[in-house]
Parts: C-alpha cells; structure tokens; sequence
C-alpha cells in the first residue's frame, strides 16, 4: 500500500492545521511548518521548489500536500536545510 503525505501548518492562531489530500482520505507522512519560526530564506523551495514556496509577503506555503513517500529523502533534506528549524516531517 502507498503512504501518502500530508502538510500541516501552524495556523495565525498557533493552532496545528490538517490537510487531507485531494481524495479527501488521511495520509501517514506529514510536513509540519512553525510559522513563529519560519523565516522565509527559501532554503527549503531551493531543495524541492514543487513543493515549497516562498510567498511574496516572506510566509511558507505548502504546494503539494500529497508528497510520494519516495520522495521522503529529498524532503528530509529540505527540512534538514531549514536554519530556523521550521519544519519537520511527523509520521
């Protein structure tokens, strides 16, 4: 069976979000963002930029929630770029 990933991020409320995919269904690896931490360098876009993105006014967006888990390593590797620690992957 294929893990699908989902994004969470830390809502203007501090609250954690939870995404579904597009089918609607609960997915078992999820990308985490801390906004109070997020500083938008964009060195996470630089690794996997369809992805991540960088938004004019310096916050992080989530552009794809549903990641290929055989993708984990070029993820982890985009979270391990992070200088603030913003992000993390929570399975």
């Amino acid at each position: 069976m294929m893990r699908k990933a989902r994004a969470t991020s830390h809502g203007p409320d501090g609250v954690n979000g939870v995404n579904r995919g597009h089918t609607g269904e609960m997915t078992d690896m999820r990308i985490v963002i801390n906004r109070s931490r997020c500083s938008g360098l964009g060195m996470c876009e630089s690794i996997a930029e369809d992805v991540f993105e960088v938004q004019k006014d310096g916050t992080l967006r989530i552009l794809i929630e549903d990641v290929d888990p055989a993708r984990r390593e070029e993820i982890q590797s985009a979270v391990d770029a992070c200088p603030t620690e913003a992000l993390k992957i929570v399975d």
